[in-house]
């Protein structure tokens, strides 16, 4: 069996525990991205109202 890789075919090797770090830090920057998002349009509360919204009051 022959297998042929084209120029254009790039194969990265990680292992299983560098592969979860990234995932998490992905998953982190994407939360990120859309509180600021969220902050811009105006969908924010006060301490007030999230410690209420939590139960926390």
């Amino acid at each position: 069996m022959s297998v042929k890789f084209s120029e254009d075919v790039v194969a990265i090797v990680q292992g299983l525990a560098d592969y979860e770090k990234t995932i998490e830090e992905l998953q982190f920057v994407r939360a990120v991205a859309q509180g600021l998002a969220d902050a811009r349009e105006g969908n924010v509360l006060s301490v007030a109202e999230a410690k209420k919204n939590l139960g926390l009051d």
